[in-house]
Formats: structure tokens, sequence, C-alpha cells
């Protein structure tokens, strides 16, 4: 049953990834100028450039089996720094018409990776990446079944949906120590895994689903390493502490991006309490709460608001460390007799407002409004 549902998940994503694609190729691989075979689009600065495509002579895919990304190109006299791989750029090199691309080299100018740049390809062996690569989207190396190794650099910090989904020869994966999200089916499929290096010093605090490995790895022979003196926090959370095998033997790293998330906005009445929950890296970070305004609601050391008036105020959570984070979430007191309104905001006073209403009255729950990302802020992690 289980690889029944494996296999119908495959199915599903090869079949949405190829509808996305048929859609969206037209403007992905859309360029501005083709200099030594690779296409590129300019961005909006004018300054930098990304690259689309392999194209020579208005031909898809050249008869290359390396794509050596320079750090900047020169057109029309203007110079340019390759700061991207864009969307679908090198995704679907495999059919037998095309020569097998095997290797990318990708400068330290790069800084954004785009979904799907390196899905299914085929013979695809080996990629180099740049220190300064910090985003790499959903199913970037998906399908990619000679891929064998891949160390991801320090300063990545969020790994994308199905990223090596179905790599099923991927046997190593180094993961920096800057990762914040792993995403869901991140490395489904991969089930030849033998090591994993995961250097990220607090897991806890690391927002990652707890699927990742769904069909992956066997976890009584993958071994998993990870920094020394992290073996206990690893064990305490999940999917990490499904490795039988796990060694700590890395070198730690305390020199890591410190990062707080709080929930950017609540609505409360007054008399209520909510349990604001700061989810930190470091794990242990030690933290102060403050009000912008007592008169409206006030918090104390664990992070527990209590509504005193209506009214708006701010909470900030800030790290007690010299160069720590800090994180804002903004409260909306109202009066518990005029909150008989449209609370769900569907047009309509029913049934599930007043129930909102009833719940509230007895103490029984608080509105949440998750909100897009705000500066240092985004909504809790999902685990």
């Amino acid at each position: 049953m289980k690889t029944t549902n494996y296999s119908l998940r495959i199915r599903s994503a090869c079949l949405i990834f190829m509808i996305v694609m048929t859609v969206l190729t037209c403007f992905s691989n859309s360029y501005d100028f083709i200099v030594d075979g690779l296409a590129y689009k300019k961005h909006t600065d004018g300054k930098t450039v990304g690259v689309t495509s392999l194209k020579v002579n208005g031909n898809v895919y050249p008869d290359l089996f390396e794509a050596i990304i320079p750090e900047t190109v020169t057109y029309d006299n203007v110079d340019y720094t390759v700061s991207s791989i864009e969307n679908y750029a090198f995704s679907g090199m495999m059919s037998s018409a095309y020569p097998p691309l095997q290797k990318v080299v990708i400068p330290s100018t790069v800084t954004s990776i785009g979904a799907w740049a390196f899905s299914d390809l085929k013979n695809f062996k080996s990629v180099t990446m740049g220190e300064n690569v910090e985003q790499i989207g959903d199913g970037a190396f998906s399908d990619c079944n000679s891929l064998e190794s891949i160390v991801l650099p320090d300063k990545l910090s969020d790994l994308g949906y199905f990223m090596f989904q179905s790599c099923n020869n991927l046997k190593s994966v180094t993961i920096g120590k800057n990762v914040q999200r792993i995403g869901s089916n991140a490395f489904i499929g991969c089930h030849r895994l033998e090591n994993i290096y995961s250097h990220i010093m607090s897991p806890a605090a690391t927002t990652i689903y707890t699927d990742i490995f769904y069909e992956g790895p066997d976890f009584s022979t993958c071994t998993l390493h990870v920094p020394n003196g992290t073996k206990e926090l690893y064990l305490s959370c999940e999917p990490w502490n499904q490795f039988e095998i796990i060694v700590d033997d890395l070198e730690p790293d305390f020199d890591f991006q410190p990062w707080i998330h709080l929930a950017l906005h609540i609505r409360m009445y007054v008399g209520n309490t909510h349990q604001l929950t700061a989810f930190t890296n470091p794990a242990d970070m030690a933290v102060s709460w403050s009000s912008s305004d007592e008169l409206v609601a006030t918090v104390d050391d664990t992070g527990l608001v209590i509504a005193i008036a209506p009214g708006n105020a701010v909470i900030t959570v800030t790290g007690n460390e010299p160069g720590f984070p800090s994180a804002t979430c903004d409260v909306t007191v109202k009066e518990v007799d005029n909150m008989i309104d449209d609370v769900n905001r569907d047009g309509t006073v029913d049934i599930a407002d007043l129930n909102h209403v009833i719940n509230t009255m007895l103490g029984k729950t608080n509105f949440d409004i998750p909100t897009g990302n705000q500066g240092g802020n985004t909504a809790p992690p999902h685990k």
C-alpha cells in the first residue's frame, strides 16, 4: 500500500509539473540576449541578469555536456552580473535528441536558483554551487537520476518542496548550518541515501515537514551526521529521530544566522489571554518580551498576552544577546459587547460567527490572523 501511494504521488507530481511547465515555459524561458550559448534575461535593476536556458543560433539545448555559468557577461557594450538561474532554465534535457548535460558550475555571484531549474536531467552527475546561493526553488533537482552527491551552501536558508524528488541514485547530501526550512517531500524517493551531513545546530528551531524523507532512505542503514554535542537535540525531534544511526562527528559552528519567528497579528477581546510562542534559532535563545502600550495589552516573560482595553499594541520579543534579532506581533483588542459581527469576514453574520462569539465570551478562543512575511517575522512554523 505504501508503494502504491508513493507511485501515485510521483505520477501526480510529474503530471502537475508537466502541466505547469507547458503553460509557463514560454514565459520562464524568454530571454533578452544570448552569449556563448547561454540565454539571459535582464533584471529590473539594469545591472544583473539571470540564465534562462541553453541556446545556440536559436536552437535550444546545444551540444554541451558541461555548462559553466560566468560571473559576468557583456552584451551591447554593457557588463552584467549573473545573479540567478531562472525557473526551468535547464529543465527537461532528457530526450535522446538532446545531448546529455552532465555538469553545471554555478559562480559565487548567483544568489538564487529557480523552481525546477535542473529537473529531469537524466544524465546530470555534478553541480558545483557558489557560496552565496541563498534560495533554491521547488523541485530544482527533481528526477536527476544520475546525481549521486550534492553539497548545499551555508548561506542557503530554504529547501523547497520536492527538491530532490526521485533522485534515486543520490547517496550523499550536505545541509548547511543556516537552513531555516525544509519543504514537504524534499527527499521523496531518495531510497539510496547513505549519508546525510546536517550542520544545523538547532534542529527543533528549524521548520521541517515530517514527510521530507517519505519513501526515502533506509533509516536503519543511512547515517545521519550532526554537529558534535547536538545528537540529543536531533533525537528529540521529528523527522531526525527516525534515523537509527546518528553520529555527532561534525565540527560545531556557532557562527550561524540567529532568527526569531512570531505570529504577525492576533485579535483579542478585553479580559482574554493569548499565549504567544517565539520560535528561535538557536532553540535555547534567551528572550525578553515587551508591549508598546500596557494600557491596551500586557505581556509577561513567557509571552502570555493579556487584553486590558480596546485599542492596538505591538508585542515585541527580542533576543538577549548582542546582535540577536527581534520580532513583533500586532495585537488588536476589542470590547466584548461589540464583537457580534462578521468574525470570519465572509460577508454574512451567521451561526459560525455566533459560535466564535460564545466561545470568546467563555474565554475559550482567541483569533490569530495569519499574514504574509514582514521583515524578520514569519507565521509560526508548522511541524
